[in-house]
């Protein structure tokens, strides 16, 4: 079981460095390892951190069944750990696919499984999620209630606390933005590539580089705007993730386009289109699939 859990483990850091293919190898083998000794709980470390490989490769449906294979098995062998983690990432896959109904539902119920089963890194990363969910749907103000709680969480627990402070950084660089406060959106895009930057989470160093082109862009720095977008296009390049991949293609189309470079603005909007047919083309649910392709965002690409 050690050397199960070791190999797991380097599967983590693989997942982390968007390094696909050494991961879906050591899942692929962790899984069927654990079905032979009858290990509920490697075999679950091994689906969620699977599904999440899957997620950010873009294969948002096989992600999807992964982890409602997870919960299957989490409820039917009690296993708490897990319960309180996989329903919030089941509502990331349906937040990138532009399903915020569900994913708000699901990260509701994470909230609520967290605290009862005393998961607070659970809790914290649904809080963040859910701070996402609402910020995109233009409610700031609650949006920031829900951050301030997983801040809080963040100052009294730290197992993984780096995970999910990651992301929270990232949300409220975000927050001020829309608030206009670009000082201290600075702040906060800055702490966001400084860990992910030492934890070598490239999906996060490119969205840290993309909101500092954002902000750059609203103070008229127009080459740092470029530098930073073109640091992110070039990362996402290298360790693809096409759910952030989509969104950096249109804020350099944004700068095209602000710059009166409509062919640039052109290029840049139909390679974001490119990416986002094939993340609707990786949802079999057709229900799901339907919702991403009717959504605000993708009608406006």
């Amino acid at each position: 079981m050690q050397t199960l859990d070791a190999i797991s483990a380097a599967g983590m850091i693989h997942t982390w460095r968007l390094e696909y293919q050494e991961a879906h190898h050591i899942f692929d083998w962790a899984v069927q390892r654990s079905r032979e000794l009858g290990a509920c709980f490697p075999m679950l470390k091994s689906l969620f951190f699977k599904s999440m490989a899957l997620g950010n490769q873009g294969r948002l449906s096989d992600a999807i069944s992964t982890l409602r294979e997870g919960i299957r098995l989490a409820e039917l062998n009690g296993e708490r750990f897990w319960l309180s983690r996989l329903p919030n990432t089941l509502g990331w896959i349906h937040r990138e696919a532009q399903d915020f109904e569900t994913a708000i539902r699901l990260d509701n119920e994470n909230v609520t499984l967290a605290r009862e089963l005393e998961t607070p890194e659970g809790e914290a990363n649904s809080l963040v999620n859910l701070g996402h969910d609402y910020l995109s749907l233009g409610e700031s103000d609650r949006a920031f209630g829900y951050f301030q709680e997983a801040a809080t969480i963040y100052e009294q627990d730290v197992w993984y606390r780096w995970r999910y402070n990651t992301r929270l950084q990232a949300e409220l660089a975000r927050y001020w933005i829309l608030r206009g406060a670009l000082e201290p959106a600075t702040g906060h895009a800055t702490a966001c590539l400084k860990t992910a930057e030492a934890t070598q989470s490239h999906k996060y160093i490119a969205w840290a580089h993309k909101v500092l082109g954002d902000i750059a862009s609203l103070e008229d720095r127009v080459e740092d705007a470029r530098r930073e977008y073109e640091i992110a296009l070039q990362i996402v390049d290298d360790h693809p993730c096409p759910t952030t991949h989509w969104r950096i293609l249109i804020a350099r189309a944004d700068l095209a386009g602000k710059l009166k470079d409509s062919p640039a603005a052109a290029e840049f909007r139909g390679q974001a289109r490119n990416v986002a047919e094939g993340l609707a083309d990786s949802l079999r649910e057709e229900p799901v699939r339907q919702k991403f392709l009717a959504s605000r965002a993708i009608r406006e690409l």
